[in-house]
C-alpha cells in the first residue's frame, strides 16, 4: 500500500512540474543591428580560440560600457582589416574542406558591420600567412581600394585583392621579407626583409607592380638584437621597438622609408633591474597625446620577449622621456588606445581579460572579464 501511494503522490509531483514548467513563456531570440560607424570606444579582439584553431572568432567590444556587444565566427587564424571609411569589415580565412584536413581555400570576407554577417568574399591563392594573428599581415590601401595579404608558404609574397571590383588582381613575390606597412600616399608599402633592410612596393591604379626598391642600408641589425615587427603607427612614424628596448623609429611619408635616430626606454636602473619589453602586440602610440605604451617585465633575458608583463611604461615621444608607469591588474599581452579626442588604454590579459585605462592618465576604467578565449591583437574601428 505505501509504495502504491508513493507512487500516486510521485505522479502528482510530476504533473505540477510539468504544468508549472508550462506556464514559463518560451524565450524570444532576437537579432540587434549595431550603430555604425562602430564607437570610437568600441576594439575588435582578435580571439585565435587554441581549444578550436580551426574556429577563431572576432569579438566587438564596447570599452565605455565594458560589454561585449557581438561576434563574427571566422576561420582558421583569421586576419581582420577594417575599411578607411568604416563601412565595411575584411576579414582573411582559411577553410579546409573536411573541417580539419582536406583541401585547403582562402577568402576575403567582407563583413556588413552593422549586423555582423558576411556580405561577399574573394577567394585568394591557399598562401596567406598562417600563425598566430599579427599587425600588420592584412591590410587595406589607404584610400580604400586594394586589400593587400602577406603570404608565407614558407616563400613569402603579398596577394592583391581589388575591393571596387571585389577580384583578386594577382600576387607579387617578396623573397626573404615580412609583413605590410602602408607607406606614402595609396600605393605603396615597405616590408622588413631578413638582412634589415627594407623593401618598398608601389602599385598602379590597376594593383600591379609599378616599381620596387631595396634600401642600401639596413634598418636594423637582426643578429644583435632583433624587432618586435608589430610597429606602433603615429601619422607616416612606425616605431618599432627591439627586444633590447631601442626604439627604432622609421619614417615612411617619403618615397622610400628613412629611419631616424634611435633612443633606449631603459635607464641604468631599469638595466640593472633587466626590464625588457614583451608580448605580442607590446607597443602602441597615441597621436592626439603624442605618447607611447610599452609592455614591460623585469628579469628579462633571451627568449622572454613574449612573456606577459605586468607594467605599461609610458614616454613622451617629443622629449623620449618616460612619464608613467601603469601597474595592470593582471598580465598583458597586447596594448592599443583609441583614436578620439578622449583616447582609452586597451590591455589585453593574458587569460583572455580586456582591461581599459584613461589614455592621459592612466587610471583604471574596468575589466571586461573573459572578453575572449586566446586573443592576442586588438584592432581600432
Amino acid at each position: 500500500m505505501g509504495s502504491v501511494r508513493n507512487a500516486a503522490v510521485a505522479l502528482l509531483l510530476f504533473g505540477a512540474a510539468c504544468a508549472g514548467r508550462a506556464e514559463v513563456p518560451a524565450d524570444t531570440l532576437k537579432v540587434e543591428t549595431l550603430a555604425t560607424p562602430h564607437g570610437a570606444h568600441w576594439v575588435y579582439l582578435m580571439d585565435v580560440s587554441f581549444p578550436h584553431l580551426s574556429e577563431g572568432k572576432i569579438v566587438v567590444v564596447d570599452a565605455d560600457r565594458r560589454e561585449v556587444l557581438g561576434m563574427m565566427t571566422t576561420g582558421f587564424l583569421a586576419g581582420l582589416a577594417p575599411a578607411p571609411d568604416r563601412k565595411e569589415l575584411y576579414v582573411t580565412e582559411t577553410f579546409y574542406s573536411r573541417g580539419v584536413r582536406g583541401e585547403r581555400t582562402d577568402v576575403v570576407t567582407i563583413y556588413d558591420p552593422a549586423e555582423l554577417k558576411p556580405v561577399g568574399e574573394v577567394v585568394i591563392p591557399p598562401k596567406r600567412f598562417i600563425a598566430l594573428t599579427m599587425p600588420y599581415g592584412t591590410v587595406v590601401t589607404r584610400d580604400g581600394r586594394f586589400l593587400l595579404q602577406y603570404n608565407f608558404t614558407p616563400a613569402t609574397s603579398v596577394s592583391v585583392v581589388d575591393l571596387k571590383s571585389r577580384r583578386f588582381v594577382g600576387e607579387i613575390d617578396a623573397p626573404g621579407c615580412t609583413l605590410i606597412y602602408p607607406g606614402a600616399g595609396n600605393r605603396s608599402y615597405s616590408m622588413i626583409c631578413s638582412d634589415g633592410r627594407l623593401l618598398t612596393h608601389t602599385l598602379d591604379d590597376e594593383g600591379r607592380l609599378a616599381s620596387q626598391r631595396m634600401s642600401e642600408q639596413p634598418f636594423f641589425d637582426p643578429d644583435k638584437d632583433s624587432l618586435n615587427v608589430a610597429p606602433a603607427r603615429l601619422g607616416d612614424t612606425l616605431y618599432f621597438v627591439s627586444f633590447l628596448g631601442q626604439v627604432h623609429p622609421l619614417d615612411v611619408s617619403g618615397q622610400e622609408p628613412a629611419a631616424a635616430p634611435t633612443w633606449s626606454l631603459l635607464k641604468a636602473a631599469d638595466r640593472r633591474q633587466a626590464w625588457r619589453p614583451g608580448g605580442w602586440q607590446y607597443v602602441a602610440a597615441n597621436e592626439k597625446l603624442g605618447r607611447l605604451y610599452v609592455i614591460m617585465h623585469p628579469n628579462g633575458r633571451n627568449g622572454t620577449h613574449k612573456d606577459p608583463g605586468g607594467e605599461i611604461w609610458v614616454y613622451d615621444l617629443k622629449t623620449k622621456a618616460r612619464i608613467q608607469r601603469i601597474r595592470t591588474k593582471t598580465p598583458v599581452v597586447s596594448v592599443l588606445t583609441s583614436r578620439d579626442d578622449a583616447p582609452l588604454l586597451y590591455a589585453l590579459g593574458a587569460e583572455g581579460s580586456l582591461h581599459v585605462y584613461d589614455a592621459r592618465r592612466g587610471r583604471y576604467r574596468g575589466t571586461v572579464a573573459g572578453a575572449a578565449e586566446t586573443a592576442m591583437v586588438m584592432v581600432n574601428p
